[in-house]
């Protein structure tokens, strides 16, 4: 409790200054400026604490998880998307920030992990989750403690592959990582520990989730009291807002408008795409070799398979259907491009296969020299089936994994071409004959199997199809055309008027995009490309009004307009008077019709005659149904009646729609025994959230500056 009441009380973090020794230097370019100049503090993103985060530093960090990224995708080459390197900076940002407030909070807690922790998280009994993944067999799935002891005792021999040292750095590093972790892991255990769960909230969950009530009550809308009588001051506004401050909070936002010029092929430019197009088609037309022709010429991915109807992209090419092979459909276009289709082959394939198989299950093996040996069994079979044609079924028997299929000889059964897997279809499908032999591996359930196909019978017809395409993309000149075009207006029309004006005269939409964020990456209409926009929208010198210069990502070239700017800090009363105004009135409404119901006796039945209201009843109600007929959902009146005695009449009740004063009739019995079941949904409850509010609690109590928008 002691660490708990620590982290309560505790008003500042203390944490001691990590010294970042680099000096940034940003140099504005000589062609713009007299001189280099230095800003202070210009090589900082963030700082925490105290704790700076350096640019450099941070964009380090987030490259090493871009090249991740990357290797998790297959390559190093791949590509990441915009949206996926925001994604990418925004874990980095994170990860510093919570490095930096844990550090702290772990030193004044006086949280450790141990040396023998250490041992047991990497080599010992419990290994941690980072290790175990790291550590895990690609072949058996299974997590091999002995790649760590290995890894470990290797980690300062030579190695011809790795500079001296890096493979110590990084064991160093993820040791660390290993125990930031752990010391996260027990700081949540010592706050959950904390939790103390009275029998009187387990009881109150239990009729919460259980009780269900009968019961009789008046009812007084709000309706019944005009608008017009109800008088609200704008002090009594700014009042409200002032003392409900966190509800009426805002981040710095702007508000823009802007228009933007699309950049497109002109017909000029489609029309010589045809023409450079309708040069290839000549060839395309006798080369003999189509496969290697449209690989050189076409921007279309040649894939050498076929295809069903329901899989052709265009009514145009499902004409080939009709034709003979070799025959051309086109020029048409779709999805970007001018394409020609050509027929390359037909053929039949079936809606369903029946198969068997030998399966070979890789998920019970220890060592690597295990998978090997069952590889290398996996080979040996399939040569002697399918090159020696020994018998299938007795190499079931003797070698399947698979119990289920193992007594009859191996049959899976039938496979219809809409259930199986894209290599299923080719292997099966596109591929398959009555017969047929096939390895098939099968990554996810990490088994091999050699599969016959038992029973193909063709009857769908397919074909096969290649695409002679080029994209439909302006030439330099139309996008030049387009930019100078761009450029005009921006220089023309230097107020938002203005520029509506003239976007109107020339039949271009102007678009809003709101609630626009220091931090957005993204904006509607515009997509990922959107970091210089936003950077001008929250420059000190744009004013509210200011037309900016033109902006420009792959897809148009656009000119924006400041309409509105909002910085951090309460809202404007203009913007929230009329929800608090509606709150309000609500209130005054509420004390009035109270007001009736007190004065009206101590009964429903006196509380009726005096109001004009008549007594009703509701069935059934429980916190999970607090529908009440006519009126609507009222979790305030069931709330109500769970602390009700039979016959107990109730205080008036705020409801949704009005005033309520209720009688209990009846409430089901309810069975105090085994509340520990209840202590679990009420600790679920708590424990589901303390990780992501913990960390929130101790952001807003830690003083933290997000330089990140100047630079990203």
């Amino acid at each position: 409790m002691a660490v708990i009441g620590k982290i309560r009380k505790r008003t500042g973090l203390l944490i001691t200054i990590i010294a970042i020794a680099i000096l940034g230097f940003l140099l504005m370019d000589a062609t713009n400026s007299q001189s280099g100049v230095i800003r202070p503090g210009s090589d900082v993103v963030g700082e925490v604490e105290g704790v700076k985060i350096n640019s450099i530093q941070f964009e380090e960090r987030v490259r090493a998880k871009e090249e991740e990224r990357k290797a998790q995708k297959g390559s190093t080459r791949s590509q990441l998307t915009e949206e996926e390197r925001r994604v990418i900076r925004e874990e980095t940002w994170n990860e510093f920030v919570e490095s930096a407030i844990m550090s702290d909070i772990f030193s004044d807690v006086g949280l450790m992990v141990t040396d023998e922790e250490v041992e047991d998280m990497t080599v010992g009994s419990i290994p941690h989750p980072f290790v175990v993944s790291q550590f895990t067999n690609p072949n058996t799935g299974q997590f091999d403690p002995m790649a760590v002891r290995n890894f470990i005792a290797s980690i300062d021999l030579p190695d011809p592959n790795t500079e001296p040292e890096v493979k110590r750095a990084q064991w160093t590093a993820f040791e660390k990582a290993i125990i930031k972790d752990r010391q996260k892991i027990k700081l949540y255990d010592i706050v959950l520990k904390g939790f103390y769960i009275p029998d009187w909230q387990k009881e109150y969950k239990k009729a919460e989730l259980e009780q269900t009530m009968d019961l009789d009550y008046i009812y007084l809308p709000f309706s019944n009291i005009p608008d017009d009588e109800i008088k609200i001051s704008e002090a009594e506004i700014k009042d409200y807002i002032n003392k409900n401050s966190k509800l009426y909070k805002q981040e710095a936002y702007r508000n823009m408008e802007f228009v933007g010029f699309e950049i497109k092929a002109s017909a000029e430019d489609s029309a010589m795409l045809l023409r450079d197009l309708g040069n290839l088609y000549k060839e395309f037309v006798t080369v003999e070799n189509d496969s290697i022709f449209l690989r050189l010429n076409s921007e279309d991915i040649y894939r050498d398979k076929f295809y069903k109807a329901d899989e052709i992209e265009s009514d145009e090419v499902k004409q080939l259907f009709e034709m003979e092979e070799g025959s051309i459909v086109g020029p048409y276009a779709s999805n970007g491009m001018f394409k020609y289709a050509k027929l390359m082959g037909k053929k039949k394939i079936a809606d369903s296969v029946k198969l068997r198989a030998i399966v070979f299950d890789f998920n019970t093996l220890q060592t690597q020299e295990q998978a090997n040996e069952k590889r290398s069994l996996h080979d040996s079979i399939y040569m002697r089936i399918d090159s020696f044609g020994e018998d299938f079924g007795t190499f079931v028997t003797a070698f399947s994994d698979d119990v289920a299929t193992k007594a009859n000889g191996g049959e899976i059964g039938w496979l219809k071409f809409e259930d199986a897997s894209e290599l299923q279809r080719r292997l099966y499908f596109y591929r398959g004959a009555k017969g047929a032999m096939k390895r098939e591996i099968m990554l996810e359930a990490n088994k091999l199997r050699i599969v016959e196909i038992m029973e193909y019978t063709p009857s769908t017809e397919t074909i096969k199809v290649g695409y002679l395409s080029k994209k439909i993309l302006p030439s330099e000149q139309t996008e030049r055309a387009i930019y100078a075009q761009a450029s005009k207006f921006a220089s023309e029309n230097r107020t938002a008027e203005q520029l509506r004006t003239a976007a109107s005269e020339l039949g271009l939409q102007v678009k809003p995009v709101n609630q626009i964020k220091e931090t957005a990456s993204f904006l509607p209409a515009i997509g990922y490309q959107s970091r210089p926009i936003v950077r001008w929208l929250f420059e000190e010198k744009t004013k509210q009004g200011d037309v900016s210069r033109v902006f420009s990502n792959p897809e148009m070239h656009l000119v924006a307009v400041l309409t509105e700017k909002a910085e951090e800090g309460l809202k404007p009363v203009a913007k929230v008077e009329t929800e608090v105004r509606a709150i309000l009135s609500k209130k005054k409404k509420a004390e009035k019709l109270k007001g009736q119901l007190v004065s009206g006796g101590s009964t429903l039945e006196e509380m009726a005659s005096t109001t004009g209201a008549v007594v009703k009843s509701a069935n059934g109600l429980k916190t999970t149904n607090a529908q009440i007929p006519d009126i609507g959902w009222e979790l305030s009146v069931v709330h109500a009646a769970l602390s009700l005695e039979p016959n107990e009449v109730s205080k008036p009740i705020n409801g949704n729609s009005g005033v309520f004063a209720i009688r209990l009739k009846s409430k089901s019995p309810l069975n105090t025994e085994q509340l520990n079941v209840y202590t679990q949904t009420i600790k679920q409850e708590y424990f589901s959230s303390v990780n992501s509010k913990l960390m929130e609690a101790l952001r807003k109590d830690a003083n933290v500056q997000d330089n990140r928008s100047r630079f990203f």
